[in-house]
């Protein structure tokens, strides 16, 4: 499931950037990669992520997404819940991909009101891989 997940988010932004779909597991620095990210002309790196929990009277399901810059920097870190009632004429594994069909499809929701917000970073991340404001030094 985690797998149709992050390919679902990786065709959703690669219409518009070159963004790497990683693994991190809240460890991004260890994965981040200023040369990859050169070498492959990335943007930066996009870590999509899914909990479940399946109890006798609910399904629960997070669906989490993080972008970083090509330099570790942190430019979105968002999740979206969706708890259902348990539905005993539907299998488990059904009623989690649907709530996580739900909770994903909120998630890009609030994804893209904070971009539409952060327009010009998300903008810089674009073209530069960076959201930091490059220092400019005086002689």
């Amino acid at each position: 499931m985690l797998e149709r997940f992050a390919n679902d988010l990786q065709q959703a932004f690669a219409q518009e950037n070159s963004i790497a779909v990683v693994t991190m597991r809240r460890d991004a620095k260890a994965v981040v990669d200023l040369q990859t990210c050169k070498q492959l002309g990335l943007s930066g790196y996009l870590e999509p992520w899914r909990r479940w929990r399946v109890a006798s009277s609910d399904v629960t399901v997070t669906a989490g997404l993080v972008i970083l810059d090509c330099y570790g920097n942190l430019f979105y870190d968002g999740s979206s819940t969706k708890i259902a009632a348990r539905d005993e004429s539907v299998t488990p594994q059904i009623q989690v991909d649907a709530a996580g069909a739900s909770a994903t499809s909120d998630l890009l929701r609030k994804f893209a009101a904070f971009k539409a917000v952060h327009q010009s970073t998300w903008d810089m991340l674009a073209a530069t891989g960076s959201i930091v404001e490059p220092t400019l030094s005086t002689p």
